[in-house]
This record gives structure tokens, C-alpha cells and sequence, in this order.
């Protein structure tokens, strides 16, 4: 990219197209997105070197914020020209963004405006939201070698061109063969002679990450979209879902540490969107550790008895912390893989108990020996060693069972992760250890 930036900045136009024609669009994309604020001379002087073609090929590989951006430089004649080679699904999503009367400009140009409107209107989380129309499906009854030829001559144009799906008169989805069996079959034999008609297929309005799922269990690298009445739709490519593993793993990460997603880069964003995007989980935090101040305030008296009880806080929260999130990791990794369901909790809560016997009965001994030292008495390490034992425990099962209750009211299981399991550790853990401390200690 440093080649590039130099040569737009010294180079010729020729220089610089020639280089550009040499360069990939994922490149060409990266540069772009690396173009910092104030730097606008640069991206203006690339677009002018590229083709139409070009920069409909790079507006493809770019996040949506950067798609905006790029289009603040495009006059609305040279975008209504660039806009017909961009692909219908990525089209689709790229509309969306735009203002309503830009919208409907482009679309007056576009001969398949019906398709891209129809695929508008889905979702643009589901099936018929990443699914492409450009595909090629044929009718059972034609002969293998006739497709063959109609193959050779269309596929370089389909984005869609893995399989070869199979419809009726009515265009329903009947059956899918692989190129390997078109092309090793007897050119006279109909097509559905050599389809498979156990067709593995998704409804337009299932969500992109059941999708990804289905995807991924059968291995395939097209996935077709039907309709209830099994028309077909649209196909789903492997790439879509790469894309799409990528903003749900984007997504997850973010949500795991306390925050709003969001597909702005990170040197992009302004101070006041971060603010907002962490202000609410931030504050609801905030007021539930409130909470935590209020039973140590109720327990003051304990730790006045005995002052060194507050020399372990911070080691038991901060473990049944780290336990509960270890848990909670597990299991969002879990129904990500589609492994396990609500139907599965009780096994969940027998596993995770399982094995906070076996980590807490670890900690508590580590435990019972650091402060039975610093304490100066075994009592004191009897209490933080039983203390941390239930803790660790109880812990690991709630970290293992929210993401799936979460799950289960269609909120996203990594809401439910390391802040919000920490911060309900921290207020049943207090009260689990000053319990225990006053059966021991006798308070």
C-alpha cells in the first residue's frame, strides 16, 4: 500500500493506472479504508484513475461506512454507470444505505430493477438479504449436453456457477447436480436423470447465522434459497458467509466486552460514537455494581470484627469472575457451532458443575494455604477456602446457563457474557462469603 500511496502522490496517470490495473480490489479496498481523514485529495484522485468497473469492483470489497464515504466523491451521472456492474446482493446491501431520491435515480437505470427491489425488501440479516439472483438453474427435462453448452458460455458471467439446480415448469426446486456430474454424463440424458433430489435448502427469511450453520454441517459452497412454496429464490455463496462469520464474530466480541457493535473502523469513529456505544452498557453496569456497595455496606460489621476478611475480596470476585466468563465462553462457542440448545440445560448444568467441583475444590486449597498465612489463623483460611469452593462453582453454572436462556428470548448469547456474569458474581459472591464467614467465624 506504501507503493501505492507514493505513486499516487508523485506519479503520473498512466503510472498509476498502470500499477492499478496490476492490483486486486481486496487491495485496493484495504488502501482505501486506510485513507486517513483529511487525506480526501487521495481517494479523489484514485477513483479518477480507475475504471467503472474497476471501482464497482472495489465498492464491493469495502464496509458500508467506507462505501458512504467513497460515494460523497462520486458525481451521481458516474454513479449511475458504475452501479451496473456491482453484483444484484451486493447492490442490494449498497442501496440501502443511500438517500431515498439517489435510490430511485439508480434504480430507473438498472434493467433488473425489480430483482434488486425484491431483494431490498428482505431482511438484511436474512437468507434473502446476502443471497444472490445471479445463478443458473435449468429445467429437468433438457439433455446434459445441451446445458453443458449453455453452461460454458454463461457461467463466467454468474457469480453463483458451483451447481447446477434443477427446476420444474413452474420453477420449483426439484434437484441439484454437481459440474463433476454434468460433465461426465451422457449428453443425451435429461438433466434430472443425474440431479439429486434430496436438495438441502433454506427459506429466505432464516437468519444469516442459522445460514452459516447449515453451510458449514454440509460442507457446501452454495447454498440455494427457496420460498414456502419452493420456488427458487436466490443462492447463498461461501464467501457471503465468510463475510458473515466475520460480522457475527465482530459483533460477538464487542457485545462480550460491554459495548454496541458496530462496522465503523476503529480510527474512523468520532470520540462521541464510542461514548455512545459503551455510555448505556457502561451505566447499566455501574448500577449493578451499586448493588455490590450495598452488601458490603449490610456486612460492614463483619469486616469491622474481623478487619483481614477485606483482604480477600478482590480474590474471590475477581475469581468467580474469570470462572463464570470461562463458562459462559464455552457455551456461546457452543451454540455458535449449533452443538447445543435450552433443550440441553440440564446437561449444561451438570457439566458446569462437574467441573466447578473440580476448579474450585484447585483454588480453595491454593487458597486455604495463602490465607491461612496472611490471616494468621486457619479459621481464616477455612473461610476463604469454603467461600471460593461454592463461588467457583456457582459461577461456572451460571456463566453456562445464561448465554442459553439468552438464546432462548432471541437475545445475542454474547450479551450475556463476561460483564454481565461478572458483575452478578460480584454481588452473590459477597454474600456467599460473608454467609460462610459468620458460620465459621461464628460473627
Amino acid at each position: 500500500m506504501e507503493d501505492l500511496y507514493t505513486l499516487i502522490k508523485t506519479g503520473s496517470p498512466r503510472e498509476i493506472r498502470s500499477h492499478i490495473s496490476e492490483t486486486h480490489p481486496v487491495n485496493i479496498a484495504e488502501f482505501v479504508g486506510a485513507i486517513k481523514p483529511g487525506e480526501e485529495q487521495l481517494l479523489i484522485t484514485l477513483m479518477a484513475m480507475l475504471s467503472d468497473r474497476q471501482l464497482a469492483e472495489v465498492l464491493e470489497q469495502l464496509e458500508p461506512t467506507e462505501q458512504l464515504r467513497v460515494v460523497d466523491h462520486i458525481p451521481l451521472t458516474r454513479l449511475r454507470s458504475l452501479v451496473q456492474f456491482i453484483s444484484p446482493d451486493e447492490l442490494a446491501d449498497f442501496l440501502r444505505q443511500l438517500d431515498g431520491e439517489i435510490v430511485r435515480v439508480l434504480l430507473d437505470v438498472l434493467p433488473d430493477r425489480q430483482t434488486i427491489q425484491e431483494l431490498m425488501a428482505y431482511p438484511e440479516t436474512s437468507a434473502g438479504g446476502i443471497m444472490t439472483t445471479d445463478f443458473l438453474s435449468f429445467r429437468a427435462q433438457q439433455r446434459c449436453g445441451e446445458v453443458l453448452n449453455f453452461y460454458r458460455r454463461l457461467a463466467r458471467e454468474v457469480e453463483a456457477a458451483y451447481y447446477i439446480y434443477v427446476t420444474d415448469d413452474r420453477g420449483r426446486l426439484v434437484g441439484v447436480a454437481s459440474l463433476r456430474d454434468l460433465v461426465l454424463a451422457d449428453p443425451e440424458k435429461p438433466l434430472g436423470n443425474i440431479a439429486s433430489s434430496e436438495v438441502i435448502a433454506v427459506t429466505a427469511l432464516m437468519d444469516q447465522e442459522e445460514v452459516s450453520n447449515v453451510m458449514r454441517h454440509y460442507d457446501f459452497l452454495a447454498l440455494p434459497v427457496i420460498d414456502d412454496n419452493y420456488h427458487l429464490l436466490g443462492v447463498i455463496t461461501f464467501d457471503d458467509i465468510i463475510d458473515v462469520i466475520e460480522q457475527e464474530y465482530q459483533e460477538d466480541i464487542q457485545r462480550m466486552g460491554g459495548m454496541e457493535p458496530t462496522d465503523v473502523p476503529y480510527l474512523h469513529g468520532s470520540v462521541w460514537s464510542v461514548v455512545r456505544r459503551r455510555a448505556l452498557w457502561l451505566a447499566a453496569l455501574f448500577g449493578a455494581q451499586m448493588i455490590t456497595g450495598n452488601i458490603l455496606n449490610h456486612f460492614q460489621g463483619y469486616i469491622e470484627a474481623v478487619v483481614v476478611l477485606a483482604f480477600f475480596i478482590p480474590l474471590l470476585i475477581d475469581t468467580g469472575g474469570n470462572a463464570g466468563a470461562q463458562a459462559a465462553s464455552s457455551v456461546i462457542r457452543a451454540l455458535a457451532l449449533d452443538e447445543i440448545s435450552i433443550s440441553r440445560i440440564k446437561y449444561v448444568i451438570w457439566k458446569e458443575m462437574r467441573t466447578g467441583l473440580i476448579l474450585g475444590s484447585m483454588m480453595a486449597l491454593i487458597a486455604f494455604f495463602q490465607a491461612s498465612w496472611l490471616g494468621g489463623s486457619p479459621l481464616i483460611g477455612y473461610t476463604v477456602a469454603t467461600a471460593l469452593f461454592i463461588i467457583v462453582i456457582m459461577a461456572s453454572i451460571l456463566g453456562g446457563i445464561l448465554p442459553l436462556i439468552a438464546n432462548r428470548l432471541r437475545v445475542d448469547p454474547a450479551a450475556a457474557s463476561a460483564p454481565v456474569v461478572t458483575t452478578i458474581v460480584d454481588g452473590t459472591g459477597l454474600i456467599i462469603y460473608f454467609l460462610v464467614a459468620r458460620w465459621i467465624l461464628n460473627l
